[in-house]
């Protein structure tokens, strides 16, 4: 019986690290795609940061500073896959990205989601990958 044991437990110690390869590769590819979706930055003209213009309420961020972009990142734990922005937040109880992917609550700042549209175009891909193809 104990042999037995042992062999599930090699069985289920590959797959782990099978499912583990299959997420981290999920999440360099959510990332890139979440970084890929912010617009080429605001062209000096009409209000905006430094006179640049905002994007479009609905479309994901243009670029100005980089800090956002910069953020992104993914980490695994286990079997439980995180993307999202390293921004902590800064007097509030959400940060900046937060409120680029949601907008403000008063609604000062309209919502410019990136990751949720990133996963969401993507998810036939993603689909395949957690099958361990593509």
């Amino acid at each position: 019986m104990s042999a037995n044991k042992w062999y599930i437990s090699d069985i289920l110690d590959k797959y782990d690290e099978k499912v583990g390869r299959n997420l981290d590769r999920i999440g360099v590819f959510i990332q890139a795609k979440v970084v890929d979706s912010f617009g080429a930055g605001g062209a000096p003209g009409s209000g905006g940061t430094k006179g640049q213009v905002h994007s479009q309420p609905g479309e994901p961020p243009f670029v100005q500073t980089g800090t956002l972009r910069r953020s992104i990142i993914y980490k695994r734990e286990g079997t439980t896959l995180h993307v999202g922005s390293s921004l902590q937040p800064q007097n509030s109880e959400h940060s900046y990205a937060w409120y680029m992917e949601y907008g403000t609550p008063l609604g000062m700042i309209a919502a410019r989601p990136y990751l949720r549209p990133a996963v969401r175009n993507n998810k036939d891909m993603i689909k395949k990958m957690i099958a361990g193809g593509a």
